[in-house]
């Protein structure tokens, strides 16, 4: 038989990985900012694939939690919230491929946006489970 959680456990392991998402994405967006004000002060220029890469990767594992925060101010609980926004991502994910195109850009923000869903999926789907 599976465990259960109460909603208030579920809600606050949410909470706490949205706020790791949204802390982490700002860490990675703070250090690019910083790489680029360094150039420009020291009139140098070098390589940011690999800055950039790491922002969206974190922007891509973010998301899910920022359309958490939407629904939320649209007054669902968080546990609703959370559960709307892992139904989208599912439907998202089983409806659609990764387009590829000649675009390297676009297709690791491709890559990375799947990336992200599927690991709030993971995240969330068994935290849902249990507090259900």
């Amino acid at each position: 038989m599976a465990s259960t959680i109460p909603v208030e456990t579920a809600e606050t392991l949410f909470t706490t990985s949205m706020n790791h998402a949204f802390d982490a994405q700002a860490k990675v967006r703070a250090r690019l900012a910083e790489e680029i004000a360094e150039q420009v002060e020291k009139g140098t220029i070098y390589d940011l694939s690999d800055s950039m890469r790491t922002v969206i990767a974190k922007d891509a594992e973010a998301a899910p939690w920022h359309r958490v925060a939407s629904y939320r101010k649209d007054g669902r609980t968080l546990f609703e919230a959370v559960r709307c926004a892992h139904t989208l991502a599912m439907e998202y994910l089983i409806q659609h491929g990764i387009s590829i195109s000649s675009d390297h850009i676009s297709n690791h923000v491709a890559i990375a946006d799947q990336n992200g869903l599927r690991r709030f999926v993971a995240d969330v789907a068994p935290i849902l489970r249990a507090a259900s």
